[in-house]
């Protein structure tokens, strides 16, 4: 019978159809964003389109929207892929066996590349396709939305007197008649800027963002202030023909109101991070090196006063204009917002593959995983394993031992696990670390802190770059005009991409460490918890008393945490390293993008394509991450509750535990001891009965009622061949009287483990 027909699902099925519903909707929300792209005029599906064009304000605002999403779905989706990664790596009984025959522990119920090599080809090969089809949206995801900025560089610098802006009459090209542009009719609803505003917004050879044209307010220097007459200004002497020249288009003895009008051009070179930017009309807005103060000091008379000054007799009285404020031009900023099909469409491509190989695995993965300790336990004690029969103290560093023996060349793999009663010795709580090996902890965080030590040494990078400053020229958060940047011409949209999406690579490997870290933790709390009390068992699919499983091993409370904490992070790193594109003008030496701007949606001779990069986004970063690595090992500081064998993530451990020699008679070993007695309030006097009635019966239909009822970890009774089975002739066994120790119901009368008594 299918899947889909199957009126009985197991849990992780039911989730895994969640998941797969949760990839399919986020699928038919690309396909949509997709869809609206090509429809585009002129779009195409190798090209990118411009999906919306207009204030920069708005466009920032729906790209922060945008990426937000994309944060979102590629959580969504990667979260997705996960479980079936993990549910693909999980064992099933069959494997474990194979494993243990070569004396080799299988991880449970965490994330686990050492487990492929003994799982099946059908589940290697999904969870190959599964991690590669991850990689494009790891890699270029994110970039699939740019957002262009604007950078303007030409503007007009007129100069005037206060009666040119109220309509006074002016003759071209102004009063000066300096060699200039041309002067068009003024626009309603400039706004006036005091004198350092105006200094800040044209005095400094920044781009033109909020402003555009501007008039100079001067004084005219004479007895009016309403404009220059040009016989106060010059004396054309008889030597020359400039009267005649000039008079039809500048008056001799008519008030001009336009001093100058010329265009400007601002700019910056972008590997000059440390300096500000410049304009060609420098030397006229700072005449004395004081901004207002004696304009036009440095008239670019040229030919005028040059050539001829004899015949000019200019009165330089009139230089050293007074600046009285300035009349700016707002300006409406259009940016754009583009959408790169190929990218886009390789990310679809790549949640189809995902969406393929899930349903697959749904469908066709025959053998039961044992997803986490409750389905390993459950397996164990319904079918015990011989291979650890009489290892009832078997630990988490005896499993350690028993790896490196066997890595340094150790043969005898039998003698490494045959019975062997022994002491225990245990009389102090452990901590939560402790249950994770050294090598473990030092593995993960050293790919953790290699991260964190690359976004310190970015930030210090940029903080040098940026004069020794978080907030100067490239202090904004995230993508924006004033960021760093650094030009990557020609092929700079591929060469951009590739770098800025790269640290994601390294973000997701840490994910996946940092995930597989706290499961591991989150496992071996709730082992811990089998210690002090009957609890039932959380498995897969439950009966009896089982409860079912939440989302693999971590609780919903930290695994949405995690899930909410990646996505955070991929945002912050994507407003830390960012592609940076920008029409207008305003930088200086870059090759021009040919072909490449096209594909953009972008004009060739305008735009640039360049890494930009935040130093207070990294900052962010940096503190972010710093806070998320620590939270393992303070949690691992974390005393657990109860004294017991550590391990549950090593399927070794729960199987040498789960070892039931279920005594038909049930004598309370706990009275000697109080203080050993479990806690039952919790079990049900149904469900005892239904123990007492099962143990009348077989050894299986007893193993599967314990297995099914609410069980704990400790010393209980054990069947009168226990000592044949742990092996009588042992010196160790023949001195001491041996009890056995491992998961028991509550007929068991399980106790806590005493100190000293010699247990297998």
């Amino acid at each position: 019978m299918s899947f889909f027909a199957s009126s009985h699902r197991k849990t992780w099925q039911s989730t895994g159809m969640i998941n797969v519903v949760l990839i399919f909707i986020l699928e038919i929300i690309l396909v949509a964003f997709f869809a609206t792209s090509l429809a585009k005029t002129g779009s195409t599906i190798l090209a990118s389109s411009i999906i919306y064009e207009g204030p920069c304000a708005k466009t920032k605002t729906l790209n922060l929207v945008l990426h937000l999403l994309i944060n979102l779905i590629s959580t969504g989706l990667a979260g997705s892929s996960n479980y079936f990664m993990q549910i693909l790596s999980s064992p099933s009984r069959k494997e474990i066996d194979k494993a243990h025959n070569n004396s080799c522990a299988l991880d449970i119920g965490t994330p686990s590349l050492h487990n492929l090599r003994y799982l099946s080809r059908f589940k290697w090969v999904c969870w190959i396709i599964l991690l590669t089809s991850a990689l494009p949206i790891h890699f270029f995801f994110n970039s699939s939305v740019f957002e262009t900025n604007y950078l303007g560089s030409d503007w007009q610098l007129t100069i005037g007197t206060g009666s040119l802006i109220e309509g006074a009459s002016f003759f071209l090209p102004g009063a000066s008649l300096a060699p200039a542009g041309t002067w068009g009719p003024l626009c309603e609803g400039w706004e006036q800027l005091s004198i350092e505003a105006c200094e800040a917004e044209y005095g400094r050879g920044g781009p033109r963002e909020q402003y555009g044209d501007v008039v100079f307010v001067v004084s005219a220097t004479n007895d009016s202030n309403d404009g220059w007459i040009r016989d106060d200004l010059f004396n054309f002497t008889s030597l020359s023909d400039l009267s005649h020249t000039w008079d039809p288009h500048v008056p001799p003895d008519t008030l001009n109101s336009l001093w100058y009008s010329t265009r400007c051009a601002s700019s910056k070179f972008w590997y000059r991070v440390d300096e500000s930017g410049q304009s060609n009309c420098d030397s006229l807005l700072h005449g004395s090196g004081t901004f207002g103060t004696d304009l036009f000091s440095y008239p670019p008379f040229g030919s005028l006063l040059d050539a001829r000054p004899q015949t000019v007799d200019f009165q330089h009285r009139f230089l050293g204009l007074k600046l009285r404020h300035c009349l700016a031009q707002p300006l409406s900023r259009r940016c754009k917002l583009g959408l790169a099909n190929p990218i886009l469409g390789l990310v679809i491509l790549s949640g189809i593959i995902k969406l393929i190989v899930c349903g697959t695995v749904l469908m066709r993965l025959d053998q039961h995983s044992l997803v986490t300790p409750g389905d390993a336990i459950e397996s164990f004690i319904t079918g015990p394993d011989q291979y650890t029969a009489g290892l009832g103290t078997l630990d988490i560093d005896d499993v350690h031992h028993l790896a490196a023996y066997l890595f340094y060349g150790g043969k005898n793999r039998a003698e490494r696990l045959s019975p062997s009663p022994r002491p225990w010795l245990q009389e102090k709580r452990r901590r939560l670390r402790s249950t994770i090996s050294q090598a473990y902890w030092v593995l993960s965080y050293t790919l953790l802190i290699t991260a964190v030590t690359i976004a310190f040494v970015s930030l210090v990078v940029s903080y040098l770059s940026n004069q020794r400053s978080l907030y100067g020229p490239g202090g904004s958060f995230g993508p924006s005009g004033q960021n760093l940047v650094v030009s990557l011409g020609q092929p700079g949209y591929l060469g951009a991409l590739l770098i800025a999406n790269a640290p994601h690579i390294l973000l997701s490997l840490c994910y996946f460490q940092y995930n597989a870290l706290c499961t591991r933790l989150c496992t071996e709390m709730e082992w811990n918890s089998y210690g002090s009390s009957y609890k039932a068992l959380r498995v897969s699919h439950p009966t009896g008393q089982q409860t079912s499983s939440y989302r693999l091993q971590v609780p919903y409370r930290y695994g949405v945490s995690l899930l909410i904490g990646s996505a955070l992070l991929h945002w912050l790193l994507s407003n830390a390293i960012f592609i940076f594109i920008s029409e207008g003008g305003y930088w200086l030496g870059t090759r021009p993008l040919i072909g490449v701007a096209s594909q953009l949606g972008l004009s060739e001779d305008t735009s640039m394509v360049a890494l930009g990069y935040s130093p207070i986004a990294i900052l962010t970063l940096l503190i972010v991450a710093l806070v998320v690595i620590s939270l393992p090992a303070i949690f691992g500081c974390y005393k657990l509750k109860n004294i017991m064998v550590r391990g549950c993530s090593s399927s070794l451990v729960i199987s040498a535990a789960c070892h039931c020699y279920a005594s038909e008679h049930f004598t309370n070993i706990c009275n000697n001891d109080p203080s050993t007695r479990a806690d039952r309030r919790d079990i049900e006097p149904n469900a005892e009965m239904s123990l007492v009635d099962n143990a009348t019966k077989s050894t299986d239909s007893r193993l599967l009622a314990i297995s099914q009822s609410k069980i704990m970890w400790g010393e209980m009774n054990a069947t009168s061949n226990f000592q044949d089975i742990i092996g009588k002739d042992k010196a160790e066994a023949q001195r001491h009287d041996v009890s056995h120790i491992g998961f028991g119901s509550a007929l068991d009368e399980v106790c806590r483990p005493r100190k000293d008594v010699w247990y297998a």
